[in-house]
């Protein structure tokens, strides 16, 4: 069954969380994705300082009554290898660091994983990536909890995005051609973007494990995702 998050790029009032976040709760999302970036599209500074992803993490999982609920932090910040040490004891389920970030130097990517590992094991590490597939310098992939894969175009799954996507859903099944990048059958795999709701049909009979829906627009998949998990 495909699980559903919501991306939030900033809060309506992050002084009220309730107000922000009771509406997103009360749809029955299974977590929260937050995007940590320098600005947001509107152009204010992001909300999701440490102390107030803590704060989210701490009042979703009382709202939800059950500790199931993921809330992750995605970041996309420069430094991303320094802000992983400022979250990764906020509460928070897992960290995604943006792949592309690390093109020219993959073993800080490397560490800034094993640093998440080491001094939080509970917490998933994860890479988000859009465009790219697979490559034998990232054999790093083989060790990731997930991977969140960002459908770039406007209007829904285009080819390209469904081609760069089966790689990733063929290395978790074992039937992927970089064999020497190795496999990871316990590996989640994430879709965000600017989906249509028939798209989210079409990732669960691929078995895409979870996708990540935008805020502005999550009514308009809650039809599908019901229809899904009768």
């Amino acid at each position: 069954m495909v699980k559903s998050y919501v991306s939030l790029t900033s809060l309506e009032d992050p002084r009220r969380l309730d107000k922000s976040l009771d509406f997103l709760l009360d749809l029955g999302i299974d977590g929260l994705h937050l995007d940590v970036m320098r600005t947001t599209p509107k152009g204010t500074a992001s909300p999701f300082l440490p102390e107030c992803v803590s704060a989210i993490a701490d009042y979703a999982r009382s709202k939800q009554r059950y500790d199931a609920f993921k809330v992750d932090v995605h970041l996309l910040v420069p430094m991303q290898h320094l802000a992983v040490r400022n979250y990764k004891r906020k509460g928070i389920s897992g960290i995604v660091l943006d792949s592309g970030s690390f093109q020219d130097n993959p073993k800080r990517f490397v560490r800034s994983l094993f640093d998440i590992r080491n001094d939080a094991p509970k917490m998933r590490s994860g890479a988000s990536y859009s465009l790219t597939g697979i490559s034998a310098e990232q054999a790093f992939i083989k060790d990731l909890d997930y991977v969140v894969y960002t459908v770039s175009g406007t209007d829904g799954l285009d080819n390209i995005s469904l081609y760069r996507l089966k790689e990733f859903i063929s290395m978790k099944k074992g039937t992927n051609q970089h064999t020497d990048v190795g496999t990871n059958p316990l590996m989640d795999i994430m879709v965000e973007g600017r989906l249509k709701a028939d798209d989210v049909r079409v990732l669960s009979t691929l078995g895409v494990d979870a996708v990540i829906l935008k805020y502005d627009n999550v009514q308009e998949y809650v039809p599908v995702l019901k229809s899904l998990r009768a």
